[in-house]
């Protein structure tokens, strides 16, 4: 988390698939 910034395109785009994710069990709990 301390080289957020530097962070390379794999590990944004991990990032971004997990937001995916949560997002649809949010949807789904809610």
């Amino acid at each position: 988390m301390k080289n957020s910034r530097k962070a390379k395109p794999g590990v944004k785009y991990h990032v971004k698939r997990v937001f995916k994710m949560a997002s649809v069990v949010m949807r789904r709990l809610n």
